[in-house]
């Protein structure tokens, strides 16, 4: 008998029906024809609909405010979580009726819905009872959730009430759109349950459990039918309570049973129980006595409740697991809760309690095939039985081969003690193994199998559900397996002999076997494509793009695409937002116009279907300015941001966090532009509306900073930009995690401006830890890794460690060509900065094969017009300027000077960069005029857009002085050259390599006045800079001494100069090579001083080398070949 009303009077409070209600009335509704079974199912369908719309409408909500209060939580809010979340949650809109509920320790953060009946939960470990592993606390709510929807349809459960259960899984993005965090929340239906109602099962983590004989049937036959045996668990502290229901008869009473009129009377009278007789009589009483019911309609009879605490209760059989509960409520409802522990367990012997976990099942006492101890026998922990084993271990996290990870984890599980690895094959799970979360590989000889879970490729957080699911009872049922008792893997839950565990393990084996592998796929499968046709279909590509595997995601995009197209048209919204993430894809593999192309497209669905104040549509138009943004065409991106802008205001207001993206990107359009104070501008507004919105803890309120800072290394302000960076730095470690990419991409960044303030090795120490974040968070084949690599080439560039630069240049270049392809211009960005190593090795025309190759990739994926092409342009015009071909140099930047005047404007800094290499050409053509004009209209540029007192305007004085020096106007060239020194003083510091070689070039004036002493003075101070700076092995610590020796030439003093010239000549030959022309100029002023001190065959030697090499990289029409070649005639002439 199920247990009614706990009392004879017991009185029900009425309540509005909720959806929870809703579904369990239909659920128990009793239905005669086909027609009515069939509408009670259309019925109960629409309510769990309705319920996944309740929880998709508080999600969000939800969500958002949990990520505050942890961000919170982090910067030293003392408060619990569950208050921080509760004031988060009610600032948000969809927010307002939701309440932070205390519910017990296990399953994160619970929050109600009293308008709705509704209940909400993000499993997440914030007490600590999982050891801090979000994998091993959300893997419970998982398995809870896959059960329920089990349930639901289940004929083990008709005699059972099932909350409702739905899930949204909810990205949280920063203002500029990028995801920050993935959270599921999961929805139920609340029920009036409690303590008071709990008649089966533990309610306080098995110290004391309930039992309850009138509900055996119940679970009973639900245990059945999930093929489990019973539980052998007792409760810790040894005390049961058992419930007992006792029947009551009560009276009767006449107005018991509705008065319907005189037939109804009259049939009572006839069965013996007429209205106003004293008690019953005729048939109803013999059948009350012979089968021991009350048949009276008259005679009330209810069921009374008593419990009592015992020990050690013997003859009971508990059906269910130990923390399964069943409560019964007064109205004679049997609910059923904490499912999850119904599932077949995925451990076997102990959960891994954080980094990578795997599965590990051995059919026989051999290891794997391959693996042989030292006598040459394989080897087999001595522990091995003959029975199969089940083990679950922990594996160190980060970048090993699968193969590698199912040896440590054989090895781990004590099924391998030999050195040497046995041979793994992988366990097909079909096209889309991915969207399954894990990899499965078995031994050669069949005996041994690893699962291996994938978080990177969890669709839908689905881990380890996709084969230990509630169905796993229909597969160990037909494959013939024992029933399994879950409780055997905890203390107290196996049997002596070891039955329960043996069980277990071989249902594992059933589970983990190539048939079930195989049918998990196609469950995932299914569930894909019934996804993609409800509208979630772009969920698992946007993890695929996140990842950076675009080609992946677009094979899924495609597909999703045409499913769309079939069944809801072209026209509709669903259909729009494929061709978005499938833009996106184009977008992150640099294929801008092919971006462009859907983007339109969606753009035009989007204003038919939902109208151009949509904010969906301004999201399309906000990713096609970053289109245009990627491709160089900033005018165009900032028109199509100021219409987002415009649409974002009227829909969401200006202190929303999307309307602070959209000026953030056009900062970044402005920054580009090299309009850095108009950027600042919208960046400065930008931060004070994430810091009113989300709190200048939130991260994206540090994004703001980082940029803000990217301006002002760009206007040479380092020092404040660095101070911005720090702050950064530091919110992103309290809200984000010291592992964060975003912590690291800001260690890149204070890398940068240390390197352009000379500060080479501290730049070092920030990118080698950038580098190994980026590794273990993403991969080290990922895009971001070889940028970071990138980034410390450029830095062994500037020490003129140049094979060193080339060779982590190369690793950058394989990684591209991997991840992105030899097409994108990142690809061709490495390219760019091999040649410039090449360049500065003197290895020009290597160069030039470089930059040539680059070049075609820019033109065929940014197009000829891209500033990015202009400088590609602009540093084979460098290569043509070194081999002395200036003419040529001057053709290609005069072409790149066009397209950057088209492209960024004449005010541009980039723009004055080319008129200064011109300036250098005519300068080594010897139209110092002609360089000084163009010299000084760049300077105008450089004053105007980044300020006289930046590095760059520095630099145009400095070479303007070289042409005054040229010009044999020392005093003028040393004026231009003082100013240069006391910009470089304030911008980056006496101690930096700029401000040394000002001080180089303001001694060759001095050496040309014949003032040798002034000009040794300053060298020498040069040197000391350049030795703690670059250090004494740098070409240009090796130009210096080679200025001192020809002053000390010109002084008469041959063997000091001879000395210096030696020490420059070793390092050239270490530095940039014995066939650089540095080297040849070496070696001609040594063969000067030889020459001088009448040593004329030394001199011969010396000239003669020196002419080879100089015809060699340079040519023999250039002047230094010419130059050479006169003086061995002068000799020879002697």
């Amino acid at each position: 008998m199920q247990p009614h009303a706990e009392g004879p009077a017991t009185a029900v409070a009425a309540h509005p029906e909720t959806v929870g209600d809703k579904a369990s009335r239909l659920r128990n509704k009793a239905t005669l024809t086909a027609h009515d079974h069939q509408e009670r199912l259309e019925e109960l369908a629409g309510v769990r609909r309705s319920f996944q719309r309740i929880t998709e409408d508080a999600a969000d909500a939800i969500a958002r405010a949990f990520h505050d209060a942890k961000q919170r939580k982090r910067s030293g809010d003392a408060r619990t979580l569950q208050a921080i979340t509760q004031e988060c949650v009610g600032r948000l809109r969809g927010g307002e009726s939701l309440q932070v509920v205390d519910a017990g320790i296990a399953g994160g953060v619970k929050v109600a819905d009293p308008s709705t009946g509704a209940f909400f939960k993000i499993a997440e470990d914030t007490v600590g009872i999982y050891r801090g592993s979000s994998v091993m606390a959300d893997k419970a709510a998982k398995h809870e959730l896959a059960m329920l929807t089990h349930l639901h349809d289940a004929d083990a459960a008709r005699l059972l009430t099932v909350p409702l259960a739905s899930c949204v899984d909810v990205t949280v993005h920063d203002a500029a759109g990028r995801p920050e965090r993935v959270y599921r929340v999961q929805g139920f239906s609340r029920h009036a349950v409690g303590g008071r109602t709990l008649r089966v099962g533990s309610g306080d983590g098995g110290v004391t459990a309930h039992v309850c004989a009138e509900l055996d049937g119940v679970a009973e036959e639900l245990a059945a039918g999930l093929h489990l045996a019973p539980s052998l668990m007792t409760p810790r502290s040894g005390n049961f309570t058992r419930h007992e229901y006792r029947r009551v008869r009560g009276d009767r009473n006449p107005d018991g049973f509705p008065r319907l009129g005189p037939a109804t009377d009259a049939l009572l009278e006839s069965v013996g129980a007429g209205r106003h007789a004293a008690k019953s009589s005729g048939v109803c009483a013999q059948v009350e006595a012979e089968h021991g019911v009350v048949l009276d309609p008259l005679r009330p009879v209810h069921a009374e409740h008593s419990k009592s605490r015992q020990r050690r209760l013997r003859g009971h059989i508990q059906r269910l697991p130990f923390d399964v509960e069943l409560h019964a409520l007064p109205w004679g409802e049997v609910v059923l809760l904490d499912t999850h522990r119904l599932c077949i367990p995925d451990v076997a012997g102990g959960a891994a309690a954080g980094g990578q976990i795997a599965v590990v099942w051995a059919a026989t006492p051999g290891a794997p095939s391959g693996a042989e101890g030292e006598s040459g026998r394989t080897a087999v922990d001595a522990s091995s039985s003959s029975s199969p084993v089940l083990r679950v271990v922990e594996l160190p996290e980060g970048g090993s081969a699968d193969a590698a990870l199912a040896t440590l984890a054989a090895r781990e599980a004590g099924l391998l003690t030999g050195a040497a690895a046995p041979v793994w094959n992988a366990v097909e799970l079909g096209p889309l193994a991915a969207c399954c979360g894990v990899a499965v590989l078995q031994s050669s000889d069949g005996a041994t199998r690893v699962l291996l879970p994938r978080p990177g490729q969890f669709w839908r957080a689905t881990y380890l559900t996709a084969l230990f699911r509630p169905e796993a009872a229909a597969v160990l049922r037909e494959a013939g397996a024992e029933p399994v008792s879950p409780d055997a893997v905890m203390a107290g839950g196996a049997d002596a002999e070891g039955r329960a565990m043996g069980r277990l393990v071989a249902a594992g084996g059933v589970l983990l076997g190539a048939d079930n592998v195989a049918r998990a796929a196609d469950a995932v499968q299914e569930r894909l494509v019934a996804c993609w046709r409800a509208g979630q279909g772009d969920d698992v590509a946007s993890c695929q793009l996140d990842k950076g595997e675009n080609d992946a995601a677009l094979g899924l995009l495609e597909r999703c695409r045409d499913i769309y197209a079939s069944s809801v048209s072209e026209d509709h919204p669903s259909f729009a937002g494929t061709l978005y993430t499938m833009a996106q894809c184009q977008h992150a593999k640099g294929e801008y116009d092919a971006a462009l192309e859907l983007l339109e497209r969606c753009r035009d669905i989007h204003a038919s279907s939902l109208g151009e104040g949509h904010p969906r549509f301004a999201n399309t138009l906000y990713t096609m300015a970053q289109c245009q943004l990627d491709k160089g065409e900033y005018d165009a991106a900032l028109d199509l941001l100021e219409r987002c802008m415009g649409i974002q205001a009227s829909s969401l207001g200006e202190g929303h966090p999307r309307f602070a993206g959209t000026l953030y990107t056009m900062a970044q359009c402005q920054h580009a532009k090299g309009e850095h104070d108009a950027a600042l501008g919208l960046l400065e507004r930008c931060r004070d509306i994430h810091a009113s919105s989300v709190s200048e803890e939130h991260s994206t309120f540090a994004g703001t900073l980082f940029t803000m800072a990217q301006c002002q290394r760009a206007k040479g302000e380092y020092n404040a930009a660095l101070d911005l960076l720090e702050r950064c730095r530091d919110i992103y470690a309290s809200s984000v995690g010291e592992d964060h990419p975003s912590f690291a991409g800001t260690l890149s960044t204070m890398a940068q401006c240390r390197l352009a303030k000379g500060e080479y090795n501290a730049a070092l120490d920030l990118l080698e830890r950038c580098r190994d974040i980026h590794a273990s968070s993403l991969g080290e084949d990922h895009p971001t890794v070889a940028g970071t690599l990138f980034t410390m080439a450029q830095c062994q560039l500037a020490k003129g460690e140049y094979d060193a630069a080339l060779g982590l240049l190369e690793r950058c270049r394989d990684i591209h060509a991997s991840s992105l392809g030899k097409g994108h211009p990142s690809f061709a960005g490495t390219l760019f900065t091999m040649a410039q190593c090449q360049h500065a090795k003197g290895e020009y025309d290597a160069a030039l094969d470089l930059l040539e190759r680059c070049r075609d990739i820019q033109a065929t994926s940014l197009g000829e017009g891209h500033s990015t092409f202009a400088n590609t342009l602009y540093t084979m015009a460098q290569c043509r300027l070194a081999k002395g071909e200036h003419d040529a140099a001057l053709g290609l930047l005069e072409r790149c000077r066009d397209i950057q005047a088209s492209s960024l404007g004449e005010g541009h800094p980039s723009f004055a960069n080319t008129l200064y290499t011109m300036a250098q050409c005519q300068h080594a053509k010897e139209g110092y005029d002609a360089a000084l004009d163009l010299l000084e209209r760049c300077m105008g540029i450089q004053a105007s857009s980044v300020s006289e007192d930046h590095p760059s305007f520095a630099n145009t004085l400095y070479t303007m002085a070289q042409c005054r020096r040229d010009k044999r106007e020392y005093d003028a060239a040393l004026d231009l050259l003082e100013r240069c020194r006391d910009i470089h003083a304030s911008s980056v510091g006496e101690e930096h390599p700029s401000f040394a070689g000002t001080l180089c070039t303001m001694a060759q004036c001095q050496h040309a006045k014949g003032e040798y002493n002034a000009a040794l003075e300053l060298l020498e101070r040069c040197r000391d800079i350049q030795a703690s700076s670059v250090g004494e092995d740098h070409p240009t610590f090796a130009n210096t001494l080679y200025t001192m020796a020809q002053c000390r030439r010109d002084k008469r003093e041959y063997d000091a100069a001879l000395d210096l010239l030696e020490r420059c000549r070793d390092i050239h030959a270490s530095s940039v090579g014995e066939e650089h022309p540095s080297f040849a100029g070496t070696l001609y002023t040594m063969a000067q001083c030889q020459h001088a001190k009448g040593e004329y065959d030394a001199a011969l030697d010396l000239l003669t080398r020196c002419s080879v090499i100089f015809a060699k990289s340079l040519g023999e029409g250039h002047p230094n070949f010419l130059l050479a070649r006169r003086a061995i005639e002068a000799l020879l002439a002697l």
